[in-house]
């Protein structure tokens, strides 16, 4: 489940037997947080949007230099004390041992808080590489809108669980939004793209 550094990924999962793995807005809040905690230093993140029982990301994972650039803000004592270190001489991380400890975590939280045991998620998580700016712009609008898809609403801003909004408003620390905006030329043709595949949109090959 190796990463190729530099490269564009999308991330998905869904709860074992399609079940629900957010019940609470508190929920959504930890599990993003989460995602920031381990992956924040090694990921750039154009994308995401949970649901009741799957998410999907949009990533790029940093090259070495461009991870060491940021791994070198963050304070010793917080350091050693936010990450599980693959190697104690040399402060990274690969991108596949973050995510397990992310979804892990997840996990045991969500385990505890419903009083429930045994596998949340269905398996490891699914990627798929992003080859081309075509499929980059394709999956960004596919993915948020994942909402309308499965009948939660009718418009992108709507869902608070996705990052639509943050793209057009920078208002969250996890998402690029400049970096995504640059993807379309800018945010009205943001904006055309997504509503053009609102209304083009097909079976697509990660559907849940």
């Amino acid at each position: 489940m190796r990463f190729e550094l530099g490269s564009y990924y999308h991330i998905y999962n869904r709860g074992v037997n399609s079940a629900n793995t957010f019940h609470t807005t508190q929920d959504y809040a930890f599990f993003l947080e989460k995602f920031r905690y381990y992956l924040s230093l090694t990921v750039e993140t154009y994308a995401y949007c949970i649901l009741k029982n799957h998410f999907h990301f949009l990533i790029k994972v940093l090259h070495e230099n461009e991870s060491d650039n940021k791994i070198s803000v963050v304070p010793e004592s917080d350091f050693d004390s936010h990450y599980i270190l693959p190697n104690p001489d040399k402060r990274s991380f690969p991108v596949h041992t973050l995510i397990s400890h992310w979804m892990n975590s997840y996990s045991k939280h969500f385990n505890s808080k419903y009083n429930r045991t045994g596998p949340l998620w269905d398996g490891r998580i699914n990627k798929r590489i992003i080859d081309s700016e075509e499929y980059l712009q394709n999956v960004l609008c596919y993915i948020h809108r994942n909402p309308v898809h499965h009948g939660i609403t009718d418009t992108y801003s709507d869902y608070p669980h996705s990052s639509y909004s943050a793209c057009l408003n920078n208002s969250s620390d996890i998402i690029f939004s400049d970096l995504v905006l640059n993807v379309f030329g800018g945010k009205n043709n943001f904006k055309a793209a997504h509503q053009e595949f609102k209304g083009n949109y097909g079976k697509s090959e990660f559907e849940f």
